[in-house]
Order: C-alpha cells, then structure tokens, then sequence
C-alpha cells in the first residue's frame, strides 16, 4: 500500500500520467477485493472443517453404541457363567444387572433434549 501511494505521488510530483490520484480509490478497490477473497476462503475452509467433525463425532458416538453392546454381552455371559460354576456362590449383584443393560441411543436423546429444555427454561 505504501509502495502504491509514494508511487502515485511521484507520479504527480513530476508531472507523469495520474494512474491513482489520492484519495487512491483504485487502491481502495483492490484491497476490498482482496478482503472478499480471502474472507470467502476462510468461510469455505471452516465450512468443511465443520463437517470434518460433526463426521468424526458421528463416527465416536457409533463406536461407542457398538462397544457398549459388546461390554454389555461380555457381563451377561460372565454373570452365567458365575451362576453355572459350582465354586462361586449364587447371589445377584445389582450392579452388574444395570450394566448388562444396553444403552438405547433414541431414549438416551430423549432425555437429553428434556435437560436442554429444563435448562433454558430455568
């Protein structure tokens, strides 16, 4: 910009052709511009950095749906065989029980949503 601007007062100064005249709108065009231009990158640039990770959040919610299912049978069949072996003892743990229950993702959204209204409202 300073190089444009001594470049077009020299101009003047010595009687040369008036390129850019002050206040140097042509100067002022070009950096508008140039702003548009790198502003509409930087848009498209967050834009699919965006989807990058709503992609990749998808991706761990999936896996944890699929590891809690697997956690889950791996309880329920040590819990059998816990009551099928004659040297442990018989007795139920509630603990176990609820965790051989399966996460359902629809249910776990609904209640989700319920807290986000009771937030707001509050």
């Amino acid at each position: 910009m300073v190089l444009w601007a001594v470049v077009n007062i020299m101009l003047i100064t010595f009687g040369g052709p008036r390129l850019d005249p002050p206040p140097f709108v042509w100067l002022q065009g070009l950096l508008t511009l140039g702003a548009l231009l790198q502003t509409t990158v930087i848009l498209i640039t967050q834009n699919r950095q965006a989807e990058s990770i709503e992609q990749r959040r998808q991706l761990d919610l999936q896996i944890n749906l699929l590891l809690d299912e697997k956690m889950s049978k791996l309880l329920t069949l040590v819990d059998e065989l816990r009551r099928v072996h004659p040297a442990l003892e018989d007795g139920t743990d509630p603990q176990v029980e609820a965790l051989k229950k399966t996460v359902d993702p629809h249910r776990s959204l609904e209640t989700l949503e319920q807290m986000l209204n009771e937030d707001e409202q509050a």
